[in-house]
């Protein structure tokens, strides 16, 4: 019994992580497929950015960063320790292969973004990187965490207690 509670536990804290993780990337897509197609269609002059850089280990905005196909960033909207935060070459070789990736990226300890990345042609070809703090995402997986675990306790508490009563029981009836 303690072990299917444990497997059905596991298993709703699986699917309900996954399903947080999963959906953090919804709006870095449509940002980054609109991105990419405007500037694969030419209409880069219908692109506007905020003026102003947010740092990414304190802010939970999404932010936007332009690569030329090289890799090299070309414009950006963030900034991690006074610089633009570049993914690892890997990613462009992927997103050249595959069109986009999407991932989580950590560019330094306790800075961790659900980040896509897409390639777009045109005259200009090169990559659109969008991408959000994981930050709430996994305040919101620790409370699933807290929850379900407390959940398995109680249900194991509940599901074994009767049956050593029960056997205490029938022990106590024998003699």
């Amino acid at each position: 019994m303690a072990a299917v509670v444990t497997i059905l536990s596991l298993t709703i804290y699986a699917v309900v992580q996954q399903d947080l993780r999963l959906t953090a990337n919804d709006p870095q897509i449509q940002i980054a497929e609109d991105i990419a197609g405007m500037l694969s269609a030419g209409q880069a002059d219908q692109l506007s950015f905020p003026p102003e850089k947010i740092d990414i280990s304190k802010n939970l905005s999404p932010f936007v960063t332009l690569f030329d196909q090289k890799g090299t960033p070309v414009l950006a909207t963030t900034y991690l320790d006074g610089k633009v935060p570049v993914p690892p070459k890997g990613v462009f070789d992927y997103a050249s292969k595959h069109g986009e990736d999407r991932f989580t990226w950590m560019p330094k300890a306790g800075v961790r973004s659900a980040v896509v990345i897409a390639k777009f042609g045109g005259k200009n070809p090169g990559f659109v990187l969008v991408g959000r703090s994981l930050k709430e995402v996994e305040k919101r997986e620790d409370k699933i965490l807290l929850i379900v675990g407390l959940a398995w306790l109680v249900t194991l508490f509940f599901a074994t207690v009767p049956f050593f009563l029960y056997k205490k029981l029938k022990i106590k009836l024998l003699k």
